[in-house]
């Protein structure tokens, strides 16, 4: 998909950054692990792991699963977590459209992450010219698409469906307060945006340009008032 808004381009750098760094550290830290100078390992939950002159099979590779599914569950969780302090600075017409690409950016992470760890097994177990099949020995709880949908799920209800149900019934409460014609545009506009949350943006600019029409009238300003911070900029 395209990444246009702030947030997920941002996210995309740091992502993209992140899986080269794993590649270059995390996982070909492992490919030196049969060697006579000790080898430190990230185990990602605040301790190192070290290894010298040992066969990638039984005890090591079980640390070598269970590690990289402790990364990628924490990894989810801190994207996510990270994603929520942000949206709270972003207008609401800005936030689906940020956390649909986040929840896209994050699974492609994930799943390259691994294909990546399920590779350097197969490498690892192999004997420089002949290799076995790949295998993925991870459950990846915490970090499987319904994780990452779920996650997602929740955060768009709490920044974006929550915020736009309570925008519409404050627009609501107020428009028997303006003349009938601007009343009736609005009562129209809103039950549009309702059928099409995805346009938000264009039917509040829409619903601001009706108040405009009303300007001496009260209830029309403080709507206009109202509508700034979701429209943004």
């Amino acid at each position: 998909m395209s990444i246009s808004t702030p947030i997920g381009l941002r996210l995309k750098n740091t992502l993209d950054a992140e899986y080269q760094h794993m590649q270059n550290t995390w996982f070909f830290k492992w490919q030196r692990i049969g060697g006579a100078t000790p080898v430190e390992i990230e185990g990602f939950d605040g301790r190192m792991i070290r290894y010298a002159g040992v066969e990638f099979r039984g005890s090591a590779q079980t640390v070598y699963w269970s590690t990289i599914q402790r990364y990628a569950k924490k990894k989810v969780q801190e994207l996510f977590d990270n994603l929520e302090q942000q949206l709270k600075q972003y207008p609401v017409e800005v936030r689906a459209q940020s956390i649909s690409e986040s929840e896209s950016l994050i699974r492609h992470f994930i799943n390259k992450i691994r294909k990546t760890a399920i590779e350097n097994d197969r490498i690892l177990r192999g004997n420089g010219h002949r290799f076995p099949s790949p295998c993925d020995k991870g459950s990846w709880v915490g970090a499987q698409d319904q994780d990452i949908e779920n996650r997602s799920a929740q955060i768009r209800h709490i920044y974006y469906d929550i915020e736009v149900s309570r925008l519409v019934e404050n627009i609501k409460s107020h428009v028997d307060f303006l003349p009938a014609r601007q009343s009736d545009q609005i009562l129209i506009a809103v039950g549009e945006m309702e059928k099409n949350p995805s346009k938000i943006k264009e039917f509040l600019k829409s619903i601001q340009t009706i108040a405009e029409g009303a300007a001496s009238n009260v209830v029309a300003t403080y709507i206009q008032e109202f509508l700034k911070p979701f429209l943004g900029p």
